[in-house]
């Protein structure tokens, strides 16, 4: 949802960018000027959507994996160095690998 906002938001920026608030010659036929400048402003709204998408793909699995990490540390790994021999000792240990209470 915020990402869609975000989105919006920039493609109208881009849009009241490239606006143009003159009042055009008036030409019975189209140049080749006008086919320039409205291909322009389609190549760069495209420009815009590729590079925010592209964006996209790489930040999100990074920002899941960076979360995810988040949740797996265990409390023992958590510790400094020297608390941490004396909790992951295999006295400590049951047979089934977990630390003992």
């Amino acid at each position: 949802m915020l990402a869609d906002v975000v989105y919006y938001l920039i493609f109208a920026a881009y849009i009241l960018l490239t606006l143009r608030l003159e009042r055009p010659a008036f030409e019975p036929d189209v140049t080749a000027a006008q086919v320039q400048m409205s291909a322009v402003r389609v190549g760069g709204i495209l420009l815009v959507m590729g590079v925010l998408h592209g964006l996209n793909l790489l930040l999100i699995p990074v920002l899941g994996r960076v979360f995810s990490l988040n949740r797996r540390l265990s409390p023992a790994t958590a510790l400094a160095p020297s608390q941490h021999e004396a909790v992951g000792s295999d006295a400590s240990r049951d047979p089934s690998g977990r630390m003992r209470a």
